[in-house]
């Protein structure tokens, strides 16, 4: 006994609506020459208004008081129809730029996205596992950690899942006189688990001495040596762990 798996044969509405989504080949080099000519088009409509300004100054003097009225007028009204064209035309780039998005991410995926099925190198699949295999474990060791120091303190705990990064704040208040004991159980929890403690926004001065303590000395003394090949005088940013 043998299991078979078939596909059903497409209906003719099936068939209708695939041959209505195909796209033509042909028109694929065009998109983005049309986005370039509507950008320049764009630009120079842009130009407009100040020239119109320009105009109005230079020949406005040269005519009488009845004229200039007349030509104030066509300027108002001119200026009005140009500003509106222009904004016709933003709004024409904008939403051609749109079409050209779903053009092509539809010639790309015709039945849409399925990130389950996106394949991702054996490299950054490796980063992504080890980027948030951890990051529960974290918070909830380092939840513990602090609610040992301080029970029922409060945790707000956000930041840039994406990355790999966590903003982890305790408060309240009262807590300032003990931050040096509270954040010394958050980083031992963080160094437990490979992490650490500074990510996106760098060391500043508040974690100057602490990093010497979760890098090896080899290591500061290598990022010291980098650093003075730049800055041989020590003119960029001065006072900080480099």
């Amino acid at each position: 006994m043998t299991d078979a798996k078939t596909e059903p044969e497409p209906t003719s509405t099936q068939s209708s609506d695939a041959t209505a989504l195909k796209l033509p080949k042909q028109t694929t080099p065009t998109w983005e020459m049309e986005l370039l000519i509507s950008g320049a088009t764009v630009f120079a409509m842009l130009q407009l208004p100040a020239l119109l300004d320009q105009w109005l100054y230079e020949y406005m003097p040269r005519f009488g008081r009845e004229l200039s009225v007349v030509l104030l007028l066509t300027y108002v009204y001119t200026k009005a129809a140009v500003i509106a064209l222009v904004f016709t035309f933003v709004l024409h780039l904008a939403l051609r730029g749109y079409w050209v998005a779903l053009v092509g991410m539809h010639s790309v995926h015709p039945e849409g996205i399925r990130w389950e099925k996106l394949k991702m190198g054996p490299f950054y699949g490796e980063m992504v596992k080890r980027r948030y295999a951890s990051m529960p474990e974290l918070i909830e060791r380092a939840g513990g950690a602090v609610h040992a120091l301080a029970p029922g303190a409060r945790i707000y705990c956000f930041g840039h899942v994406g990355d790999g990064n966590l903003h982890y704040n305790v408060g309240d208040k009262a807590l300032l006189a003990r931050r040096a004991e509270v954040n010394e159980a958050v980083y031992r929890e963080v160094a437990a688990l490979g992490g650490s403690i500074s990510a996106e926004h760098g060391l500043g001065q508040l974690k100057r001495e602490e990093i010497t303590r979760h890098k090896d000395a080899l290591e500061l003394e290598l990022m010291r040596a980098v650093k003075r090949a730049l800055d041989p005088l020590g003119l960029m940013n001065p006072g900080k762990v480099l």
